[in-house]
């Protein structure tokens, strides 16, 4: 979505796609909004530039509302969703390829450095195991942790990220309801340009010709296919939460 959007000659990315500023404290307290600023253009050029960038993580993080009402109550939001078993598997298969490969590895120790010492250590201790867990082990230990202590948010929060009506929440504490659009990502996959210009529409800009061009970015490799069980058991788990996520999106994906 955000490297389609930066097509459009009136929407402006920030340097970096996932700047992660109201996320990790380290950028937030230590950097300041100064920094954060200088991550977007600052000669305007056509006079109705509007300016994105595209944390994903802050959908999940409970301290990341509070902060963005205070630096913009007039923040607008497009969440982007994915059927949630399926996206607990696509998380399971990334943090297992960030520990796995070496390449890979090198990357992830560098990417924990300035995130909160809680998701650090526990992205340290998964690089730390000698092996890694399959998708249905991994399900079934956060289903214990739930059980213990309830969902928590620490990476990688396989089952609890897609606890999406618990997310959008507490979004909803500090911004009403028509600053969000709610998309599920098979839409722009099968409607690319018709998700573009409902994007544009709920930004209050005419339609846009974006071309026949969608070529896939940042497809995730799957080496195997999920745990048909461990889906099923994810399924009858979110089915409660889906069912209040809907009401609160105002639509159902029929999951």
């Amino acid at each position: 979505m955000a490297t389609f959007l930066a097509r459009h000659p009136q929407l402006r990315p920030a340097t970096e796609k996932e700047p992660d500023f109201f996320l990790r404290d380290a950028r937030y307290t230590g950097l300041g909004l100064e920094h954060y600023r200088s991550q977007f253009p600052r000669k305007r050029l056509l006079g109705k530039e509007l300016f994105f960038e595209a944390s994903v993580g802050y959908f999940f993080d409970p301290a990341v509302p509070e902060r963005l009402v205070d630096f913009d109550p007039n923040l607008r939001f497009i969440v982007m969703v994915r059927e949630p078993a399926l996206r607990a598997h696509s998380a399971w298969n990334h943090y297992r390829i960030l520990v796995s490969v070496p390449r890979e590895r090198a990357r992830f120790e560098a990417w924990l450095q300035d995130h909160n010492s809680e998701d650090r250590a526990a992205g340290l201790a998964m690089l730390a195991r000698p092996d890694y867990p399959s998708f249905a082990e991994a399900v079934e230990a956060e289903f214990s942790a739930l059980d213990r202590s309830g969902p928590t948010w620490t990476l990688p929060a396989m089952v609890a990220g897609g606890l999406y009506a618990t997310q959008l929440e507490r979004f909803l504490t500090f911004f009403q309801r028509d600053r969000f659009l709610v998309l599920e990502d098979r839409e722009l996959a099968e409607r690319p340009a018709e998700s573009l210009n409902r994007v544009l529409a709920f930004l209050d800009l005419p339609p846009h010709d974006w071309g026949d061009a969608f070529p896939r970015v940042f497809a995730g490799s799957y080496e195997q296919a999920p745990d048909s069980a461990a889906l099923e058991r994810l399924r009858a788990f979110y089915a409660p939460h889906n069912r209040r996520f809907f009401e609160l999106a105002g639509r159902s994906f029929g999951w």
